[in-house]
This record gives structure tokens, C-alpha cells and sequence, in this order.
């Protein structure tokens, strides 16, 4: 979607006619003492930088609002919008405009630019603006999009005379940010803008105000009072730059340039390099080659991006070289030099506890007849003692929990406490998850279910005697199973344990039927008891329970 015409950045970048120079290399090598080199990995806010200090500051924008919750659309508003009569643009909550700022500042700072002189703030105008384009996603709407019992004064506030310049839709308040800055080429459909972007990363932007109503966000660039101090800025960033906020598919690569430095007099010999270090593979970007996008005495060069590695995420790092500027002091010929190294975030953000599940089973089938308070408070037994846990940025950790499962038969799950005490520092249990961690289970009543069983061969084995432990499966395919022991204690309870596994016991087999078929080859007097089954596909959250 392209954003309206800012006052520094054009809706449109057009690539002019010109002649491609002569690649020289000396410029960058050989000759370097006739040539100004600005090279980022110098530039005091990219020196030193980890990626522990880019998580950190990564983290702190993710959740920089305690209430807001992304995913969460009741988390977002102190007054909820309305798409029917009677409408309502809603108001965002002080924590949703945190977290948007907090977002574009921390982009900001990521690329070494000023940071805002103003936090987002509430704007019946702007949050007008955003609800009447879910009724047509433009700029510019027609009045034929106002809904027939909307009041036209309504209609005007959010559809007339409009601030916004840039639009996002279908992703949250938080998630429009990162939206905004993933544009500008894919192979699909070639060129866009880059409009949006600059709208959160631009140099001289100072005031950036949001709104967000049903799938829409609005932003409008309010004031441009910020000025540029490094010699360029680029995205994805110089140094380490988190990979998931990349979308290789659709990001074009873009510099801006500070004009009082350095200079584009002739875009015929702009030249970009850029080299896949670890590979040395490189490729050329020209505005005669078509990879290039600038013009003479702009401030702004848009490149096609490499190929992502796998899906559309980059690994590893790569050197940009760009060649054929000019510096203004000296009015020698200039270079930029910078390298970015991508690296997956999730092991340095802090973040806060999203789920919890027990071997990655939400659920239980039990066949009726095992639906007996007796027999649920046994498979509570089996249940694991440690459960994982799974960050909001996808990190998973292993949590013990307090104590025994308990059965509540009346919400049919078993309920148990996680210690949130032994997570990792920088995971915390901010929505309190872990003060109810819960399996549920289903009673079934297939016919089918009912031949599900634990079997054992021969039927009353004597020790020492070889046998096998049967999982039978009735219409039901499964591609890992576990056998549990109940062993009885004193005061009426049970050790659930689990005896084996089918991914690490190594007498394990499938038959032609594709039951799951354990041989033990000397059966114990110790291996006397109770036993049952679980089994599932590893791809499901679904496990079944042996009668």
C-alpha cells in the first residue's frame, strides 16, 4: 500500500536513464587515499555493539507496554471501536501507543538515527482515520465506501482532510511497525515504496503519531525536526541486526544518505556490491542493471535484496559496498562500507510466559470405560513433572512443577502449578500462566477407542521369561508411544514411571499392522503392577489413552 507523499521521501522513486561506469574496485582498494571511505563498523553507536545489547534493547520494545498484549485485541483498547451502529473510532490504550513508539524508536536506534522528540498519543482525528478504512483500504476513500446509517460528519472526520501517510492492515498495533518497514522489492511484482519505512527510520522525522482500529493502522509523520548526524544510515542495520524482523521475500535493502557529507551527482555511476561473506558470493546492484534506485542529488538508495537462505529469513552476514558518490568536503570520489550479521534473537529478549503444556500434549482420549475417578486419578500419576514452557518470542524452557497433578472431573483436565521461581531471568510470568498449568482430557465413546489396549504376551509371564508389551491401535495411526508403571505406595498413592519410550528403548518395533510392539527379553519380578499406554502422532497435541 503505498503511503502519501512525506515531505523528505517521494511516494514514488523513479529509476533515471543513465550510462553504467566501469566497476573499480581501486576505489575501495588499491587507491584508497584518493577516496573518503565511510565505513559504519567506525561509527561510535555500531562500536561495540552484542547481540546480547541488541536483544536487550529488542526485548524492551517488544514489551514495553505491561497491558498490552499482542494477539490480544481486548489488551489494546481503553474504548472499543465499533464497525456497526453506532460507530466508534475506539481509543487506544497509553500502553498500545507505547509499545508503537517504543517500536519505531527502537528501529531508530537500531540504524543509529535520532530518536523521536514525541511519544504517540491519542487522536480522535487519526483513530477516525484508521476505522474508516477497514470500509476501503485507501488513502483516498470514495464516499461510496460510507456505510448507509453512518453519520456523514463521522464519515468527513476520518475520510476528509486526512493526516496519515502511511497504512498497514491485518497485522497488530505492534506487528504494523515491523509491516511498515518490510517493503520495497519482491520478485513477484518487482518495485514498490519505501515510503513507510522512512516514515518510522527517516532521519528528520521527530513526531510520529499511530492509530489502530479493527485491522487497520494509521501513522502520520507530524513533525520533522530531527537532523541526520551519522554520514548514512542503512537497513537491515549495520552490526547485528535480529533476523526475524527481516522479510527476505519483500524487504528491499536501503541507505539514506546525509547530503552535507556526502553527495550523488551522477546516478549513471552508482554502484552497489553486495557479498554473502561466508560464501564470497556477490552480486551487483546499478540503475542500468535495473537493481538500483536513485536519483542525482537525492538522499535515498533502494537496492534489491539477496535471496534469503531458507523461507525468508537471512543468516550469517553480509558487506555492502556502494561506490560512485562523492564527498562534499574534499570533493573526492566517497564509498560506504558497512556489513550486517544476522542472528536469531530469541536466546537474548527477555519475554514472558505465553503457554505451558506437558510433553506437548493438551489433550487426553480416554475410551468410557476409563473415564472412572479411580483410573483418571492414575493416568495423574503418569503425568510429567516438569513441563515446557514457551516465551512469547517462541524460546521454550523446561519448568519443574510444585507437586502431584490434581483431577478436576468437573472441568475434565488435571490442574498443577509450575515454579515460576526456576525460569530464566529473562522470562517472566507476567500474565500469571504458570499458577495453573492444566491437561485436559476427552471421554470418547467410539466403538473404535474401546480396542485401543495395552496387551501383553505371554499373559501371566514368569521371571526370566522373554514376552512382548503390545500397543494395539484400532484405526488409529501413531508415531510415538510411552508404557507407564504404577507402583503402589504405602499411603494409598502411586509412582507413575515411565518404563519405556518407544523413541529410546532399543527393543522396540512396529508391526504389520502398525501396532507399537516392545520386546523385553527377561521379564522381573520388579516389573509386576498396573500399566498403561499413551500414544500419538508427533505432529498432534492429541494423545490417546490405552484401556
Amino acid at each position: 500500500m503505498n503511503g502519501k507523499k512525506s515531505r523528505i521521501f517521494g511516494m514514488v522513486l523513479l529509476i533515471l536513464a543513465g550510462f553504467i561506469l566501469p566497476w573499480n574496485w581501486n576505489v575501495v582498494n588499491a587507491e584508497t587515499e584518493e577516496a573518503v571511505i565511510y565505513d559504519a563498523s567506525e561509527f561510535e553507536v555500531f562500536e561495540g555493539r552484542t547481540k546480547e545489547e541488541v536483544g536487550q534493547k529488542y526485548g524492551e520494545a517488544l514489551y514495553a507496554g505491561d497491558s498490552y498484549v499482542d494477539g490480544e485485541k481486548a489488551s489494546y483498547y481503553e474504548e472499543m471501536y465499533s464497525l456497526e451502529s453506532p460507530y466508534a473510532a475506539g481509543k487506544l490504550t497509553a500502553d498500545a501507543h507505547k509499545t508503537m513508539t517504543a517500536m519505531a524508536e527502537f528501529y531508530r536506534w537500531l540504524v543509529g538515527v535520532e530518536p523521536l522528540q514525541e511519544a504517540s498519543a491519542h487522536s480522535d482525528q487519526l483513530q477516525t482515520e484508521a476505522l474508516i478504512r477497514n470500509f476501503e483500504f485507501n488513502h483516498n476513500v470514495s464516499d461510496l465506501s460510507k456505510p448507509e446509517d453512518m453519520p456523514q460528519e463521522f464519515w468527513d472526520l476520518g475520510a476528509k482532510n486526512y493526516v496519515h501517510t502511511i497504512l498497514a492492515r491485518y497485522s497488530t498495533p505492534r506487528g504494523s511497525i515491523t509491516s511498515w518497514m518490510n517493503e520495497g522489492y519482491s520478485a513477484s511484482y518487482g518495485w514498490d515504496t519505501v515510503g513507510h519505512r522512512y516514515a518510522i527510520i527517516g532521519s528528520a522525522v521527530s513526531d510520529l503519531q499511530f492509530g489502530y482500529a479493527g485491522t487497520i493502522a494509521a501513522g502520520w509523520e507530524k513533525a520533522y525536526e530531527n537532523t541526520m548526524s551519522l554520514p548514512f544510515s542503512a537497513y537491515p542495520a549495520p552490526g547485528y541486526m535480529p533476523c526475524d524482523l527481516v522479510n527476505g521475500k519483500s524487504s528491499a535493502w536501503s541507505i539514506e544518505i546525509q547530503n552535507e557529507k556526502i553527495s550523488i551527482e551522477d546516478n549513471s555511476g552508482l554502484a552497489v556490491k553486495v557479498t554473502k561473506t561466508d560464501t564470497g558470493e556477490s552480486y551487483e546492484c546499478t540503475v542500468a542493471n535495473g537493481k538500483l534506485l536513485a536519483s542525482s542529488g537525492g538522499s535515498l538508495l533502494v537496492f534489491v535484496q539477496p535471496s534469503p537462505d531458507a523461507g525468508s529469513r537471512y543468516s550469517g552476514s553480509y558487506r555492502v559496498e556502494v561506490t560512485g558518490l562523492a564527498d562534499v568536503a574534499s570533493g573526492k570520489e566517497a564509498a560506504l562500507i558497512y556489513t550486517t550479521e544476522f542472528f536469531d534473537p530469541t536466546a537474548y529478549t527477555p519475554s514472558y510466559v505465553q503457554t505451558v503444556s506437558a510433553d506437548g500434549i493438551e489433550e487426553y482420549v480416554l475410551y468410557q470405560s476409563m473415564a472412572a475417578t479411580e483410573n483418571l486419578e492414575k493416568i495423574a500419576y503418569a503425568l510429567p513433572m516438569e513441563v515446557t514452557v514457551t516465551a512469547e518470542n517462541g524460546r521454550n524452557v523446561q519448568v519443574p512443577v510444585k507437586g502431584k497433578w490434581i483431577l478436576n472431573e468437573e472441568e475434565q483436565c488435571w490442574t498443577n502449578e509450575a515454579d515460576a521461581a526456576m525460569l530464566p531471568p529473562d522470562i517472566s510470568d507476567r500474565e500469571h500462566v504458570l499458577e495453573r498449568c492444566a491437561v485436559y482430557y476427552r471421554i470418547s465413546d467410539s466403538i473404535y477407542d474401546s480396542y485401543n489396549s495395552l496387551r501383553i504376551s505371554p499373559s501371566r509371564p514368569k521371571a526370566g521369561e522373554e514376552g512382548n508389551l503390545l500397543v494395539y491401535l484400532s484405526l488409529t495411526s501413531a508415531d510415538a508411544s510411552a508404557v507407564f508403571q504404577l507402583v503402589p505406595q504405602e499411603d494409598g498413592s502411586y509412582i507413575g514411571q515411565k518404563k519405556y519410550d518407544s523413541r529410546t528403548y532399543g527393543e522396540f518395533y512396529e508391526d504389520a499392522s502398525g501396532n507399537h510392539v516392545y520386546h523385553i527379553p527377561s521379564f522381573q519380578e520388579s516389573d509386576s503392577g498396573e500399566y498403561f499406554s499413551i500414544f500419538y502422532d508427533s505432529t498432534d497435541t492429541c494423545a490417546y489413552v490405552s484401556t
